[in-house]
């Protein structure tokens, strides 16, 4: 059975229709891909129990062994990262690449992004300001400056740390939502590259692979690029700069490529999927993919870099082979995608948006309020994800039904409206 089934695949229309985006889609024709869902529920889960068990004292380090150093070396948090920025490309770019490369009304994507965006942001930014202004922790946490907040309300507190250099990130206490300011990067350049990728993806895609390479030379040789300037910064300046380079759009732009060029590839394909002949390539693909990311993992564990993805060869290498895995997979018959396409997988795709963004300010007052043990011990593990994974999902949840969805549904009908008014004649 194909992964595009609606009785086991694809969402049925009464399924989408909890999520004004997936409707609209469906309505307008533009196929809604189920394993994306599951890619980004994975991806955010991922994150939050990363960043959990971080907490909970677990820690890992080139210098240590076993499970450890492959998590070094898989760097799983920025392959979670990986995962949500190809899926933005994909699912962005995939109603141009179906239509031909007609991206449709830049002003309503904007309107539709932003309700999609901003909404949940701001709220826990509000959530966030109130609980450092009203609930006494320890240790203590500085209420931001009036420019802090205003930085970080318009996602520019990540461009502005090179100016700043004080990685004062989401309050101080959430330094996940860095990457809202990646995804409104890419909303803002899409309506503006869509047309001319369409009709030269890999060009675009090479574009992409020559900006993230340049970057990251740029980076890990800062101290000769300075010295061309007459600049010549401290160790620890640099090492700033290498870790504030990581945040910023060129250092990720590949993943958005990758996923654009996935879009491309599976609009071809889309109507073929049935056919022997792609079923059976696909697979092939999958599982090539998947050999290659365990030889990249391997052979970095063997490497041990301080910053695996901060080499061009082994970041670039990642964002490949993960992107190509995440689109053959939609491709193929659906046992061989059920882990990402299943129902269940899918059920927290709609709530992941809030619980991402939520997820950092629960442990930040998990454990300043509760005072849990940091022992690192797997009892203290379990008992930090016990507690951050329910709060965080359940605030995800709300956050979805009651803010997220109203506001985009009103952001999707005005988008409707225009779209109707213009093929309505005059």
């Amino acid at each position: 059975m194909s992964g595009f089934s609606t009785a086991r695949g694809a969402p049925a229309l009464e399924e989408a229709s909890a999520d004004p985006g997936k409707a609209d889609r469906l309505a307008e024709g533009i196929p809604v891909v189920p394993a994306f869902d599951g890619y980004r529920t994975f991806a955010v889960l991922g994150i939050v129990i990363l960043h959990t068990i971080q907490n909970a004292g677990v820690l890992w380090s080139p210098a240590e062994g076993g499970i450890q150093k492959l998590l070094w070396a898989g760097d799983m948090g920025e392959t979670c990262l990986d995962v949500l920025f190809v899926t933005s490309g994909f699912v962005l770019f995939l109603p141009a690449a179906v239509r031909n490369g007609y991206f449709g009304s830049a002003r309503s994507f904007f309107v539709v992004r932003a309700a999609r965006l901003f909404p949940a942001y701001w709220g826990v930014l509000i959530l966030m300001l109130l609980l450092i202004g009203f609930v006494d922790t320890d240790p203590p946490i500085p209420f931001p400056s009036f420019g802090d907040i205003l930085l970080t309300f318009t996602t520019l507190e990540v461009p502005a740390e090179f100016w700043n250099n004080t990685y004062f990130l989401g309050f101080g206490i959430n330094r996940a939502i860095w990457t809202l300011s990646l995804e409104v990067t890419f909303y803002l350049l899409l309506p503006l590259i869509a047309a001319r990728f369409f009709k030269r993806p890999l060009i675009g895609v090479a574009a992409a692979a020559a900006i993230a390479v340049v970057w990251r030379m740029t980076f890990n040789h800062l101290q000769t690029v300075s010295g061309w300037f007459g600049f010549h910064p401290t160790a620890e300046k640099i090492l700033d700069f290498e870790l504030i380079s990581e945040i910023q759009f060129p250092f990720w732009i590949l993943s958005f490529a990758m996923g654009m060029y996935g879009a491309v590839v599976f609009a071809r394909l889309y109507k073929r999927r049935e056919e022997p002949q792609v079923r059976k390539w696909s697979v092939i693909v999958q599982i090539g993919s998947l050999v290659f990311l365990a030889i990249a993992l391997l052979y970095t564990a063997s490497t041990i870099p301080q910053f695996p993805r901060h080499s061009p060869v082994i970041g670039l290498s990642y964002t490949v082979g993960l992107a190509t895995f995440m689109v053959s997979t939609t491709l193929t018959p659906y046992r061989f995608q059920a882990l990402f396409s299943n129902r269940y997988s899918r059920s927290l795709a709609d709530s992941s948006y809030g619980i991402y963004l939520v997820h950092m300010v629960v442990i930040a007052y998990v454990a300043r309020l509760l005072t849990l043990p940091q022992n690192g011990t797997f009892k203290t593990t379990l008992l930090w994800l016990a507690i951050v994974l329910p709060i965080s999902i359940a605030m995800g949840y709300l956050s979805a039904e009651y803010l997220e969805r109203p506001i985009r549904r009103r952001a999707h009908r005005y988008a409707r409206s225009r779209r109707e008014a213009k093929r309505s004649p005059s």
